[in-house]
């Protein structure tokens, strides 16, 4: 049911230019050519899609996500809704209370954003080290966690569905900083379908 690629790429090393090239034709010969978004190919199809996400809609990181997923209806942006701090694992909630019947939706996660011990509840952790690669091991555990379960509430619903998961971008804990533009880390990214 699980079909995991390797050897899967990013086209750039931080969240809103990653996604401009996932969610739109452009590409790196052309970057700015960026004019219609996969929300609004749905939409143009006939269809319609919707967004729960776990990331801000504005923001030092997600103020071109907010005009990528401008298309969507119902947007549901968790950080907006509550002043405590939310985690991937509240995403779940959100979509059992949409109809996502028909729809195509889009979940936007934090993942393993640094730092990433800030992306898990603390009882989640399950490496206790306390070092770099036991805190971004943690954030890696705890978003197949959230994986799972979204596929596990998938099943348990008895529709025709899928899940396309694609990260973003990489990190580089491995490195000396989390954002080392030469570090494989960085690029090599995860991407599965169910």
């Amino acid at each position: 049911e699980l079909y995991v690629f390797k050897d899967v790429v990013t086209a750039w090393g931080n969240t809103p230019m990653a996604c401009r090239f996932i969610l739109t034709e452009a590409t790196l010969a052309e970057p700015t050519y960026a004019y219609c978004t996969l929300p609004q190919v749905i939409r143009k199809a006939g269809a319609e899609s919707c967004l729960v996400s776990n990331q801000g809609r504005w923001g030092a990181y997600g103020h071109v996500c907010g005009y990528l997923f401008d298309d969507c209806r119902p947007s549901v942006y968790l950080p907006k809704l509550s002043s405590s701090r939310s985690y991937d694992s509240d995403v779940l909630a959100h979509l059992k209370s949409l109809s996502v019947s028909n729809r195509f939706v889009f979940v936007h996660l934090s993942g393993s954003h640094f730092p990433p011990d800030s992306t898990y509840p603390a009882q989640a952790a399950v490496f206790a080290g306390g070092t770099k690669m036991d805190l971004y091991d943690n954030s890696l555990h705890f978003t197949d966690k959230v994986l799972f379960d979204m596929i596990d509430w998938l099943k348990k619903e008895r529709r025709p569905s899928f899940v396309f998961y694609l990260s973003d971008h990489g990190e580089t804990p491995r490195a000396e900083t989390w954002r080392d533009p030469n570090h494989r880390d960085l690029w090599e990214v995860p991407m599965l379908v169910w």
